[in-house]
């Protein structure tokens, strides 16, 4: 499922990640813990495609994050630690900007449904920051 060799990592010269490898299988509960600046940050950006790294390779279900980041997005969810949203758009605004992001297919007539099935259409309007 998750399959990362030798990965390693360099900002600006200072070595975020060193020659991580590991292997989760299908199926498999697997934690990344360690302290601040071990390079948790790091791995799950690479993992996610956001982050390229210097050396190494991690490949979701076979697919190479480099190589093919569109399709490792359509076979992830990432949930993060902060607000992702801009609270200055609009609930509609929030979810064409990730839809697109994520290279969704009619990304408007997705959007609309999904306002549609969390009850949310007559909100759609509303600027984030007027959320609860």
């Amino acid at each position: 499922m998750i399959h990362v060799s030798q990965l390693v990592k360099y900002y600006d010269g200072l070595k975020a990640l060193e020659d991580v490898s590991f292997h989760v299988a299908e199926g498999e509960i697997f934690g990344l813990l360690g302290p601040n600046g071990a390079g948790k940050t790091t791995l799950v950006g690479i993992l996610t495609t956001e982050i390229k790294p210097t050396n190494g390779t991690a490949r979701i279900k076979g697919i190479d994050v480099v190589n093919d980041p569109l399709a490792v997005k359509h076979l992830i969810g990432v949930v993060p630690q902060h607000r992702s949203q801009d609270r200055k758009l609009t609930g509609r605004g929030n979810m064409l900007v990730m839809a697109r992001a994520y290279g969704v297919k009619n990304p408007s007539r997705r959007v609309e449904e999904l306002l549609a099935l969390v009850g949310l259409a007559d909100r759609a309007e509303s600027r984030i920051r007027e959320f609860s």
